[in-house]
């Protein structure tokens, strides 16, 4: 990471007043360095707030802030690290780290540290080091995951950064580490996400710079189920950004043995949207269904679990299950040659009387009858062009209106220039595949109503075109052509001497003025030098070309708004911005 922090050298020192013995160096943990080291010949472990790029090591071993405008936002970090450290003192809880000391240097310029008893390797070092927790341990670590954190949301604290590098099983039982702060500010003071957000875990309020939605539970729970996903499919989800494109992305299918309810818990608690999720680590647990304990609050006094270990062969039964396992598998035979000789009718059945009754035939099974085909719609490849219609016999859309569907396969990168034209209605033009869904019902270059979309396929896949009308019930002919479009032109702006302090503040969840319930927010966030804006299905992506002040001048890169210019006029509050004659304001729910 560029502008990392210089470690403490090796060796002794006195940090805040109190001497330590082999202070060893051990890497980064989100905003902090960790060392071990020794305290008073007791092993600990030393965790020093020094945000990379805020910070930089004197010589005299000391921090101060790298340039002068992060000095304030560095100070309100540290009065943050040591509250929440103060907090944490207060919970007890066996999954959770015992502080030994939490204190700041009297040079305001020195740092803070956290100090606390060791912690074993971290779940990413097992991770990469092969192994693979099974099905049973899968469950068992969500339990004991959920657990240690109710623990911490019944206190009011949140974890804030649950990763692999943040949890440990090492010891046999699941321990959580390197609690985290809200260092949000920094990311609008640096113009980046670099060292503050986990792409995958992270989810989308850890990148709103305006931090105007809080960091808590929510947060924990989109975590801990992006860990749960990690141990069940093998690989990281994929960031946020990328999953809201693609909705596809990173989905967890159903798959046994694990319980349908568990799936479902881990893929409501993946929910981009916080409010999709579920509120606390408590209910998360509870929707779980997890056999063992009740559904509810985790269970705090159970006993740790035997150690985690590789799956390996199930042992064989011993002689002490022999005998009642080949009793049952006896009287099961007998039970199923009975009813085999009953059916066939080896044995006859009597009356009262003694006699012998007929057993009808069996009434034979109808065969089922086949499913109706689908049938599977023309495929264009790019210089396709097509002469159809709409008529009372297609399909309709969600609308109700008359639309006609093809498929095109595509690389990913392709930029292709479509267009649907009619002299009988007003034609509507979309799009849908991987990351991808667009529509447009105006063509401005042509001076008429027909449709045109210059897009770029953002993954390679099967895309799906959709000839329909803008008015209810329209029909007639029309034509619809697939082109390879020029290049997106590279612009000579070098993103590098952008001010994106202000475009940062766009980030976050907004509402037009006229929806106070916030029912169907924008979603914007700045990455680089592009602003991603979604509204429902429609997502809308521009290119950073001039920051000034709270001005931000945009030109659309694809979509019905290709190559137009927009300026986003932000609120010296930062709490709304006009855009377009449009007035949106954050969504504060």
């Amino acid at each position: 990471m560029s502008n990392e922090v210089t470690p403490l050298p090796p060796g002794s020192s006195s940090l805040g007043g109190i001497e330590f013995d082999d202070i060893a160096f051990v890497g980064r943990v989100g905003d902090g360095l960790v060392y071990t080291a020794r305290l008073d010949g007791q092993p600990v472990r030393i965790r020093e707030y020094a945000p990379a790029g805020i910070v930089r090591r004197r010589e005299d071993g000391g921090l101060e802030p790298a340039e002068e405008k992060f000095a304030t936002a560095w100070a309100d970090g540290q009065a943050r690290f040591l509250d929440r450290a103060e907090q944490l003192a207060r919970v007890r809880h066996p999954a959770l780290p015992r502080i030994v000391h939490a204190f700041a240097s009297d040079d305001p310029d020195r740092g803070a540290w956290l100090v606390t008893r060791p912690a074993g390797a971290p779940l990413s070092a097992a991770l990469a080091a092969g192994t693979a927790l099974s099905p049973d341990q899968v469950m068992r670590f969500a339990g004991d995951l959920a657990d240690a954190i109710a623990a911490l949301h019944a206190q009011g604290l949140s974890h804030l950064d649950i990763a692999p590098e943040t949890v440990s099983i090492a010891s046999g039982r699941t321990e959580l580490g390197d609690i985290a702060t809200d260092n949000r500010a920094f990311i609008a003071l640096l113009g980046s996400q670099d060292g503050f957000v986990r792409p995958g875990y992270s989810p989308i309020e850890r990148a709103d710079a305006t931090a105007a939605e809080p960091l808590g539970p929510l947060t924990d729970i989109h975590a801990a189920s992006a860990l749960l996903y990690r141990l069940i499919e093998g690989r990281d989800p994929a960031p946020w950004e990328e999953r809201w494109r693609d909705p596809n992305l990173s989905a967890l299918p159903d798959r046994d043995p694990y319980p349908p309810a568990f799936l479902a818990a881990i893929r409501r608690g993946f929910s981009i949207e916080p409010a999709e999720r579920f509120p606390d680590a408590a209910s998360w647990y509870a929707a779980m269904q997890l056999p063992g304990l009740a559904a509810g609050s985790p269970d705090p006094t159970k006993a740790a679990p035997p150690p985690y270990l590789p799956q390996s062969h199930p042992p064989m039964p011993t002689a002490n299950w022999l005998v009642p396992l080949l009793i049952a598998l006896i009287v099961i035979a007998v039970a199923g040659l009975g009813y085999i000789a009953y059916q066939q009718g080896w044995l006859s059945r009597t009356t009262e009387s003694g006699a012998n009754v007929a057993i009808p035939a069996p009434t034979p099974t109808p065969a089922p009858e086949p499913a109706p085909t689908v049938a599977t719609p023309p495929q264009l490849t790019i210089g396709s062009s097509v002469a159809g219609s709409l008529s009372a016999s297609d399909t309709r859309n969600g609308a109700g209106h008359f639309a006609d569907t093809y498929v095109i396969d595509a690389r990913g990168g392709e930029r292709l220039d479509i267009s649907l034209s009619s002299s009988d209605f007003d034609p509507v033009l979309e799009i849908s595949g991987p990351g991808l869904s667009t529509g447009n019902d105006d063509d401005p270059e042509s001076g008429g109503r027909d449709s045109r979309l210059l897009v770029t396929l953002p993954r390679a896949g099967r895309y799906t075109l959709t000839a329909t009308s803008y008015g209810r019930g329209e029909t007639g002919a029309y034509r619809l052509e697939v082109a390879a479009a020029e290049a997106d032109p590279i612009k000579p702006d070098d993103v590098t001497t952008l001010d994106l302090t202000s475009a940062a503040r766009l980030s976050g969840r907004w509402r037009e003025e006229n929806d106070p319930a916030c029912a169907n927010p924008a979603v914007n966030i700045v990455t680089g030098d592009r602003l991603l804006a979604r509204i429902g299905r429609q997502q809308q992506t521009y290119r950073i070309i001039e920051t000034e002040g709270d001005i931000v001048r945009t030109e659309a890169t694809e979509g019905r708004a290709a190559d137009r210019p927009f300026t986003f006029q932000l609120a010296p509050d930062g709490d709304s911005y006009e855009v377009d004659g449009e007035v949106w304001v954050r969504c504060r729910t």
